[in-house]
């Protein structure tokens, strides 16, 4: 399962450069849950943003410069 919402959506969206390897771009969620399954439904705030290898939000909110 896990790997239909993290592969599976990049795939359908044909982007590249994507997965944990090396040379893929540094773009995650963090969430909190006891299992993959808990963090997928109970929608938490999420906990940390990166993008391209930049922290853009910590605890809900953005905090790229103005």
């Amino acid at each position: 399962m896990i790997d239909i919402v993290t592969n599976g959506n990049a795939q359908v969206m044909g982007l590249e450069h994507y997965g944990l390897r090396v040379g893929a771009d540094a773009d995650l969620v963090v969430v909190e849950g006891e299992t993959h399954v808990e963090a997928i439904v109970a929608r938490r705030q999420r906990a940390l943003v990166m993008k391209a290898g930049r922290i853009t939000a910590r605890d809900g909110i953005c905090i790229l410069p103005a």
